[in-house]
């Protein structure tokens, strides 16, 4: 039987909705990882309200052919230290 989680739905379904959001959100194999594979806990103590934690399996190196930290930028050499959206700053270079 399936843990009821405050007003909020069971542990399943709140474990759903959270894949829901890291797929739509995050890149890489959080696009196609199964919620019943995910590492979902929640958070509780203190003034918390509903906080969980969320992350990959461990064993997750490649899941749906993406590597664990892959993203659609991945191919491109620069990598950015800050972004905003009105610049960009690198690594400084060796001269």
């Amino acid at each position: 039987m399936a843990k009821k989680l405050q007003m909020c739905g069971t542990e399943e379904e709140m474990r759903e909705v959270a894949g829901r959001i890291c797929r739509n959100y995050l890149h890489g194999a959080w696009k196609s990882v199964d919620p019943t594979d995910l590492d979902f806990k929640r958070i509780s103590g203190g003034l918390s309200n509903f906080i969980y934690y969320v992350a990959l399996p461990s064993d997750a190196s490649k899941i749906g052919g993406y590597a664990r930290d892959s993203s659609p930028e991945a191919d491109d050499t620069r990598k950015p230290v800050l972004s905003s959206h009105s610049f960009t700053m690198d690594e400084p270079k060796k001269v």
